[in-house]
């Protein structure tokens, strides 16, 4: 029996919620629409804005009708100004069309909703063009899709049900980070070390991210303060190819299931947000030996503990306030490029009167790479041979495997930036980061990183 049919289990539950489809539509807010008033309530989203208000009434028309469409630019320009290979400033965009729509509300089918998003990419990568960086990156919107000009992210089904426990399953083109290890905080920082999940857990490939996805599915099941998610997804090395509308299943190699536990407390008066997540990710792929290149490793294991917590509340929403996150994630050693990989930053929101939306954030992440692999280069380097670098080559791939720039250990990144909340839908975020020993190696200098994102949301 091959992997996929292990999507049958949540799309079975999904399907009980059949029965509501002859259903009329409720009285008042509908399902999803609750979750996802209760999302930004509760810090699991970003309140939505738009920068051209209403269209001129058509927004409400379209809601009224279920369907919500968010088209939105994003640019982020970063400029090496000390240390690195050499000194220059590279700029990035994404242009992105999301579609929520409620079918509860269009056709009256209980707690369903569809979800896509449609983008475009274009642009280039600081960190590899003057930091020699093949690790992590400066510019966390570069790549996935290789400067597609239209590019599917995600296509999904999912249906909502409960109200005391509530049961959320999803089905379809998935990102695995689209829910697991995610958190509306990540993004606020440019580097890809944390945006859109840390980067001890993403670099392996196999914990896809947005825009990049397979066939997924997951299911989540949340009594109060608490919840409990599995999934499983296709692991492919070209995800769904340069459009994302490739959806077969060759050159797949196993799936991936990951499963999180999280609690959720609210303290005090205040009532301080808190979010506590413990996670395992079980990859059925075959992997090479990162010391021998030879022997294969017939499975990979991921685990990770994630937290954020509010220190003090600036509003209403479940971001408005001071907050205190961190991190850490551990992988095989003798298949995973970063051993270990952890992080600790805090975001202050509203924290300036005068200006209750704009943040001031700051960030370190640092990763270590893996023994083996440093081992490795350390072999290849004493015999004159190209330096590994430890991933692997795709099928198909969308250019050569690039060799190491030095023998890796570690890598430090530290960000601060200003977060400007310029009009609705509008957001300006000056951005500096120190990169101590870029690519994880010391034979390039640290370098020193002026840049910026602009965000509009219409």
């Amino acid at each position: 029996m091959t992997w996929y049919w292990a999507l049958a289990i949540p799309v079975a539950i999904m399907c009980t919620g059949l029965p509501a489809f002859a259903q009329d539509p409720p009285g008042g807010q509908s399902s999803v629409a609750k979750a996802d008033a209760n999302a930004v309530k509760s810090g699991d989203a970003l309140q939505a804005e738009h920068s051209l208000g209403n269209w001129g009434g058509l927004r409400t028309r379209l809601t009224d009708d279920g369907i919500d469409l968010r088209p939105s630019y994003l640019a982020e320009i970063a400029g090496v100004v000390s240390g690195g290979k050499r000194h220059g400033i590279d700029y990035a965009h994404q242009l992105k069309l999301r579609a929520d729509i409620d079918l509860e509300t269009l056709a009256g089918w209980k707690g369903w909703s569809l979800h896509g998003s449609l983008l475009e990419r274009a642009g280039r990568n600081a960190s590899a063009d003057y930091l020699g960086d093949d690790l992590d990156q400066v510019q966390e919107i570069y790549g996935a899709t290789d400067h597609a000009v239209a590019h599917l992210g995600y296509f999904y089904l999912e249906h909502v049900s409960g109200d005391e426990v509530s049961v959320d399953a999803k089905a379809g083109r998935l990102p695995v980070g689209l829910d697991f290890a995610a958190s509306p905080l990540y993004c606020g920082f440019l580097s890809l070390g944390l945006c859109p999940e840390p980067r001890g857990l993403t670099i392996n490939g196999s914990f896809s991210t947005d825009p990049s996805s397979t066939w997924g599915a997951r299911v989540k099941v949340a009594p109060k303060g608490f919840y409990l998610m599995g999934g499983i997804y296709q692991v492919r090395p070209r995800y769904g190819g340069p459009s994302g509308f490739d959806w077969g299943f060759s050159n797949t190699s196993g799936a991936v299931v990951p499963v999180e536990l999280g609690w959720t407390p609210q303290t005090g008066s205040g009532q301080l947000q808190g979010h506590y997540k413990l996670g395992i990710a079980y990859d059925t792929s075959d992997y090479p030996d990162l010391l021998s290149g030879r022997s294969k490793h017939h499975h990979r294991l991921s685990y990770y503990a994630l937290f954020d917590q509010m220190l003090v509340r600036t509003g209403r929403n479940g971001t408005d306030g001071l907050i205190l996150l961190g991190g850490w994630s551990h992988a095989d050693r003798a298949t995973s490029i970063f051993r270990d990989f952890a992080f600790v930053g805090l975001a202050a929101n509203g924290i300036v009167h005068s200006r209750p939306h704009d943040s001031i954030q700051v960030l370190v992440t640092r990763g270590w790479v893996s023994h083996r692999l440093t081992e490795a280069q350390q072999l290849a380097d004493a015999s004159g041979q190209p330096l590994p670098t430890g991933f692997p080559p795709a099928p198909g791939g969308f250019g050569p495997v690039p060799t190491a720039p030095g023998i890796q250990t570690d890598e430090t990144i530290y960000e601060v930036n200003y977060k400007l909340h310029a009009a609705d839908g509008v957001i300006l975020t000056p951005d500096l980061q120190y990169v101590e020993h870029p690519g994880a190696t010391r034979s390039i200098p640290d370098g020193v990183v002026l840049g910026g994102r602009i965000e509009l949301d219409f």
